[in-house]
């Protein structure tokens, strides 16, 4: 009996993704008791051949099946034709009962040829958790092979293919012949593929046995015997092809052996130098240059870069906290103020908060970087109004931080930290590293199926290629690489950041509102508002002049502290949606 599909290399993908969802998805329940899968065990199968005069095999396959987990009522043979001319005079039995031709009742059996094969069903009364035995009877005609200028005969027979329908505990081949030979006429060989070791014997001078036990699902058993000429059987059509393609594996198995060792190394080679490759080009072409300074804190900015692109220089990402850091900055310099005031009109009374914030352009004289005229744009529009509403910039704001951090960027590369873009780089080996795991799942979708048969072990290649494709995606974050001048600057600026998060071991924070108004922006970039504003709003130290009137919260003064949780520092809601938005931030 063979199973129904011929798509093993379907079937096999098929297998382990239910493995991978048994294992993911209901491994934690593997040991509540369940009821047992249905199974068909074949307990023996057993294969009779007999070899008339004229060629004709004479096959009998007797089943006995233990079945178990549920009701089983219908059974199915499918034979191959590939070698095989024609598969006549079909009988089922049940033990001594035979039956019928019929389709769907209990007793029945039906045949048919579809796709290069003969299908067998057959339906019997309900078995469950029970042995029945059942017996299939066909002629094979145009089997055997014929060799006419040796006068030599073949039979090679596979009794159990790589697509059963199950596992089978014993399995016997018994080839009878027409004629008596002596065992030195014999050729007797066979292939198998699992189980255990396959026996075969001499049982008299017209028969051959072979024996096997321990076949699994997805094992193989073929008996194979060659012997002198005795029967009028003829060439077979299919004869010919067969053997050329025999002959042609056989030529080319060197060759194939050699090409899968060769597959293997190269898949090796790639699993430990690829990584290895990956990991040393960022150690030589995006590590930064260590930089060793002569102190490790900083009380003053170490040069004139703006907050903004501070922060782009110390992680090499244009981030909302830059662009925050931005408009703060712009704000501390005078060129806008930031006011928070009644909502207006009739539906004012109806929304969540009844306060809006303001933007209030102050001063258009100053000299501003690329990134801060985008930022005033994001904010302003092209329109010459010196107000807007947060309610009427939201969606522009949002669009504009693109084309605000692309500034950012070419204010580090401007500057000489930076070769090019960071996010260029990181662009790039994304790319990389995405179309080198997406080729690797294109090869295996598309090529290893078609050289899967010559070149297995191509697979290991193939797999290997798609974990460096994410070996590249892991790293392609970390490729950006500052020049020596701008792993200086960051070392410093780093150094600064020291200062900042621990300003209270060193300052006066109740007498530092200069600190505070100057260095505010850096905090931000550096992302040490949270912290920075409650040290200065828990001495109560004055809000900036940029930002009110209304200062810390409702109802901050001067003699007051703040209540806790309500510090704003910037009005939120102006990042992209779903972000963490840099804007609020509650001490």
């Amino acid at each position: 009996m063979r199973a129904r599909t011929t798509h093993r290399q379907l079937v096999g993908l098929l297998s382990i993704v239910a493995v991978i969802i048994w294992a993911v998805l209901l491994g934690p329940f593997a040991a509540q008791p369940a009821l047992a899968a249905k199974t068909a065990v074949w307990e023996r199968y057993d294969t009779t051949i007999d070899v008339r005069p004229d060629g004709v095999l004479g096959i009998t396959e007797d089943q006995v099946i233990r079945f178990s987990g549920g009701t089983f009522s219908e059974g199915y043979a499918i034979i191959p034709l590939s070698r095989v001319e024609s598969i006549t005079n079909i009988r089922v039995f049940e033990g001594d009962t035979e039956y019928r031709r019929g389709y769907g009742d209990p007793g029945t059996f039906s045949a048919s040829v579809y796709s290069g094969e003969v299908e067998i069903l057959w339906w019997f009364e309900p078995a469950e958790n029970e042995t029945r035995q059942f017996t299939i009877m066909y002629d094979a005609v145009g089997a055997l092979r014929v060799y006419p200028d040796t006068g030599r005969e073949q039979l090679w027979w596979r009794a159990v293919d790589e697509d059963f329908a199950g596992d089978v505990n014993s399995a016997t081949v018994s080839v009878n012949l027409p004629q008596q030979v002596s065992p030195e006429q014999l050729t007797i060989d066979q292939y198998v593929r699992g189980g255990e070791e396959a026996t075969h014997e001499i049982v008299s001078p017209t028969t051959i046995q072979w024996h096997i036990e321990g076949l699994d699902q997805g094992d193989a058993f073929e008996a194979r015997v060659e012997f002198p000429r005795m029967t009028t059987a003829q060439v077979p059509a299919w004869q010919a092809a067969d053997d050329k393609a025999r002959e042609e594996a056989e030529r080319l198995a060197p060759y194939k052996a050699l090409a899968n060792v060769i597959m293997l190394l190269i898949g090796l080679l790639l699993l430990v130098g690829g990584p290895i490759g990956v990991v040393l080009f960022w150690y030589t072409r995006g590590r930064d240059a260590p930089v060793a300074l002569p102190i490790d804190l900083l009380r003053e900015p170490p040069d004139d870069l703006p907050a903004a692109a501070v922060g782009t220089l110390i992680d090499e990402t244009a981030n909302d906290h830059d662009v925050i850091a931005g408009l703060v900055a712009l704000g501390e310099r005078g060129v806008l103020e930031i006011d928070e005031r009644e909502r207006e009109g009739p539906l004012a009374g109806f929304l969540s908060s009844k306060r809006e914030f303001v933007f209030r352009r102050v001063d258009d004289q100053q000299e501003l970087a690329p990134f801060e005229k985008e930022l005033m744009r994001a904010v302003f529009g092209n329109s010459k109004k010196d107000e807007v509403r947060l309610s009427q910039i939201r969606e522009r704001f949002a669009e504009r931080q693109k084309e605000v951090k692309e500034d950012l960027y070419k204010e580090v590369v401007a500057r000489g930290y930076f070769t090019r873009s960071p996010q260029s780089t990181r662009t790039l080996w994304y790319t990389l590293g995405g179309l080198t795991f997406g080729g690797a799942v294109a090869l295996a979708i598309f090529l290893y199926s078609a050289v899967a048969s010559f070149l297995p072990l191509a697979i290991v290649p193939i797999i290997t290629v798609g974990f460096l494709g994410l070996v590249i995606l892991a790293f392609a974050g970390a490729m950006p690489r500052k020049t020596p001048a701008g792993a200086e600057a960051a070392a410093r600026w780093l150094a600064f950041r020291r200062y900042l998060a621990e300003i209270e071991r060193y300052e006066n924070v109740a007498n530092a509102r200069e600190v505070f108004n100057r260095y505010l922006p850096y905090a931000v970039a550096f992302g040490l508002e949270k912290s920075w504003v409650a040290k200065f709003a828990s001495v109560g130290a004055d809000p900036p002049e940029w930002y009110g009137p209304r200062g810390w919260d409702a109802d901050w003064s001067p003699q007051r502290r703040r209540r806790r949780g309500g510090t704003v520092v910037l009005p939120g809601g102006m990042g992209r949606s779903g972000g963490r938005s840099a804007a609020a931030c509650k001490g």
